[in-house]
């Protein structure tokens, strides 16, 4: 640049000393991939403005507290305490159990297997012993509850 020179419109004038005038490609292949390039010049090969520290903010002496402008930040919201009964209301447990019955008045036999259903109902710890239908010569038993045990 032309030192002393007036800046005047349509007058400018070029450094005799810079020939080369390509701008370097702003990405770059890394592993078969094109990535922005984070090495900014200017024409030439010269350091742009934003390598320099004349667009720095000055440091700001007083500590900005975010709060004071928006108010302080809502914590999450506790979960709602679900009561144990509303919890397990409807579940059960259900097993299937044998048990031997003595047979007295029969000599060929002494004892029969019974099938029977457990259920452990979790609302209220009860447990429900139940023999369920047989269907036998065509005569169709009952659903018999054998035993309700509350815990």
């Amino acid at each position: 640049m032309a030192w002393g020179l007036p800046k005047l419109p349509g007058l400018t004038f070029s450094d005799p000393t810079k020939t080369q005038h390509h701008i370097r490609s702003s990405l770059r292949y890394y592993q078969g991939h094109r990535f922005p390039d984070t090495r900014l010049r200017a024409p030439g090969g010269t350091a742009t403005d934003v390598d320099s520290n004349a667009f720095a903010l000055p440091e700001d002496s007083v500590i900005y507290d975010p709060s004071l402008t928006y108010g302080r930040v809502k914590q999450p919201a506790l979960p709602a305490v679900i009561p144990h009964w509303v919890h397990y209301d409807k579940r059960c447990l259900n097993f299937t159990a044998f048990f031997k019955q003595p047979v007295y008045e029969n000599p060929d036999e002494t004892y029969r297997v019974r099938v029977v259903n457990i259920v452990y109902f979790l609302e209220d710890d009860s447990l429900t012993v139940m023999e369920p239908r047989v269907k036998v010569q065509q005569f169709e038993g009952n659903d018999q509850i054998l035993i309700i045990i509350k815990l």
